[in-house]
């Protein structure tokens, strides 16, 4: 019982809700009490496959473990404890930024919008002018 069942516990803890500070905290502590029980199981003089199974005996299932863990509401992140923040504050951030983004891109890159802004007026001239003369040209002068 090595690296995998921790590696487990820590995505079932945090796909629970559980803030990653706590995660990292509580996924240390069990590894080092797994390292501890495995170290003293081999001082009595039983072999690093023994140690290990029997460590892992000792500290129980880690689903059982995790549930403990997660049945604690102090350790969920506060989305996570307060979806409905979710429902409300996405939509009220996404539209600020539909305003306040341009704004900031253009205040910022001011002399690339005016030569874009430039550019397609004058594009518009020039379609709108090569328009007149194609209808111009087709249907005699105009008026």
């Amino acid at each position: 019982m090595r690296d995998k069942p921790f590696r487990d516990l820590q995505a079932q803890l945090l796909h629970g809700g559980v803030q990653l500070r706590h995660v990292s905290r509580i996924v240390a502590e069990l590894q080092d009490h797994f390292c501890d029980l495995e170290e003293e199981i081999l001082q009595g003089g039983a072999t690093a496959e023994q140690a290990s199974a029997q460590a892992a005996r000792e500290m129980g299932d880690l689903q059982e473990i995790a549930a403990q863990w997660l049945a604690i509401p102090e350790l969920k992140s506060f989305l996570y404890r307060w979806p409905w923040m979710t429902v409300v504050l996405r939509p009220l951030i996404m539209v600020s930024h539909a305003f306040v983004v341009p704004v900031l891109v253009a205040a910022e890159r001011g002399s690339l919008i005016a030569r874009w802004s430039l550019s397609g007026c004058l594009a518009a001239v020039f379609t709108g002018t090569l328009l007149f003369l194609l209808q111009w040209l087709y249907a005699g002068s105009p008026g």
